[in-house]
C-alpha cells in the first residue's frame, strides 16, 4: 500500500490536498446516490408489504373466485 511508507504517505497527502474539492464532490455525490437508492428500496419494500397485506385480506375471496373460474 502506497501510504504505508514515508514517500508514499507524502505522495498520498499531496494528491489528497491537490484534489480535495474533487474528492469532496465525489463523496457528496456518492452519499446522495446512496440516499436515493435507499429511498427507492424503501418505496419498493413498502409496496411489497402492502401487496402482502392485500393478499392476506383477500385470500379467501381470491381462492373462491379462482375456484369458480376453473370449474
Amino acid at each position: 500500500m502506497v501510504a504505508r511508507n514515508p514517500r508514499g504517505r507524502q505522495l498520498t497527502w499531496t494528491v489528497v490536498r491537490t484534489n480535495w474539492d474533487t474528492l469532496v464532490q465525489l463523496f457528496s455525490e456518492s452519499v446522495r446516490d446512496q440516499a436515493s437508492q435507499l429511498r427507492a428500496a424503501r418505496v419498493t419494500l413498502d409496496s411489497v408489504q402492502n401487496n402482502v397485506r392485500w393478499f392476506q385480506r383477500n385470500r379467501e375471496t381470491l381462492r373462491s373466485w379462482l375456484s369458480k373460474q376453473l370449474k
